[in-house]
């Protein structure tokens, strides 16, 4: 019978001090918005970020069933008021150039000083959302500020910001179009930035290009990569070659991943057809040195990224690299570029593509990169058959493949 009091005596005691906790924590809380109220800014925002950062790092896991997430509303109050500057009425408050830049460099700051855990719980708390047009803004401008110095934590937030959201989505495009701008398009020649980015955040690389690869297609002269943009991409791809599985690698902690293997073999393959086209008809821009100095690139890049497909081999996750489907997409495409060039059938640019092809299947269907499902395999075959050009290498791979060597040599394709 003692016992069975002490029992209840010990906790109703430790229910009343998560209550006096939750309840000295939450009158906290009421009065940070009453000292951010009364200062100036920097120092409000500083203060908010400061708070965010001791709210994220010492309370998780403190509500109190029945009594809610006071903690949780106190903080995206904070967000928004004195981080994203609107108040409880939706008005949008405007920073000017010298104070925005001030945020960018305390939000860098915070990043750079939060744990691992809190950085990416901050990062949600202000961008995670949908988010509007001021918010987004603000965000490209942090990426951009992040590249120039080096901000690692904030690269690796917005690298997982957008494998959630997918490389072809509007917000995602948004970003990378406004980084192509800023380090590739309003200077001629290559970035130091860039340059050092893979050891900056490898796995923002691996969306980067991604990204990258679905802004600008190669499928014509409007959708040409800038030559510097293709520079980087192919020296990145040659200096390391795990940076194409980054994003794979990492899907049991993230759950959503990113390749950029077919965007970048689309490149690949699409690439001397579309030089050759463009050589034909003069379009402006593109200079005869240009478009040589473009496919020399282009046959590194093809290099890199068969050397990639090698290295994937050891990567139990390397099946979701490269698909049936992204082929035959990509030779769907080549057989447009084809018949609306009306190149002929011994056009060496047609021949140079479909030998990459090839080579890309071989790769990746020896190194695990590749699955071959027979029945999207069959209707992959068909399309090369009825639609392109005779090539021994490419049919000779199709067919040992399908298990088909009929009329054809065989060939050791390990």
């Amino acid at each position: 019978m003692v016992y069975y009091v002490n029992v209840h005596e010990t906790t109703g005691i430790i229910l009343l001090l998560y209550i006096t906790t939750f309840l000295t924590y939450n009158l906290v809380m009421a009065n940070i918005l009453l000292h951010l109220k009364n200062i100036d800014y920097p120092k409000c925002t500083q203060d908010a970020l400061k708070y965010l950062m001791s709210c994220f790092s010492s309370h998780e896991g403190a509500a109190i069933p029945g009594l809610g997430q006071g903690s949780g509303n106190y903080a995206a109050e904070v967000c928004q008021e004195y981080i994203l500057f609107r108040s409880r009425t939706g008005v949008q408050k405007t920073l000017n150039a010298v104070h925005e830049l001030q945020l960018l460099e305390m939000l860098c700051t915070c990043f750079k000083e939060a744990p691992t855990k809190t950085k990416y719980q901050i990062f949600n708390l202000i961008f995670g959302g949908r988010g509007d047009n001021h918010t987004h803004s603000l965000f490209i401008k942090l990426v951009s500020m992040a590249l120039s110095v080096s901000c690692s934590p904030v690269l690796d937030c917005a690298a997982i910001w957008m494998q959630e959201r997918g490389a072809d989505s509007t917000p995602v495009l948004a970003l990378t179009k406004r980084l192509v701008d800023d380090y590739c398009l309003l200077f001629p020649d290559p970035s130091q930035v860039l340059v050092k980015l893979p050891s900056t955040s490898p796995l923002f690389v691996c969306n980067f290009i991604t990204s990258v690869t679905t802004a600008f297609t190669f499928f014509d002269g409007n959708s040409v990569p800038p030559c510097v943009l293709l520079e980087h991409v192919t020296d990145w791809i040659n200096q390391d070659c795990t940076l194409c599985c980054e994003s794979v690698r990492q899907i049991s902690i993230h759950n959503t991943y990113s390749s950029p293997i077919p965007g970048l073999t689309g490149w690949c393959i699409r690439g001397p057809v579309v030089a050759h086209k463009l050589t034909k008809s003069n379009h402006p821009g593109f200079s005869q040195s240009k478009l040589s100095k473009g496919l020399s690139v282009l046959s590194r890049l093809h290099l890199g990224l068969l050397q990639s497909l090698e290295f994937c081999e050891n990567n139990h996750m390397s099946q979701y690299l490269l698909s049936i489907t992204d082929l035959f997409n990509i030779v769907n495409s080549l057989v447009f570029l084809y018949k609306m060039s009306g190149l002929s059938e011994d056009e060496p640019c047609v021949h140079v593509a479909l030998e990459r092809v090839a080579q890309v299947i071989q790769v990746a269907v020896v190194n695990g990169c590749l699955r071959v499902d027979p029945v999207k395999f069959q209707g992959f075959r068909s399309l090369i058959q009825t639609s392109l050009p005779p090539n021994r290498l490419l049919q000779m791979v199709v067919s040992h493949i399908a298990g088909d060597r009929r009329g054809e040599s065989s060939m050791d394709v390990s």
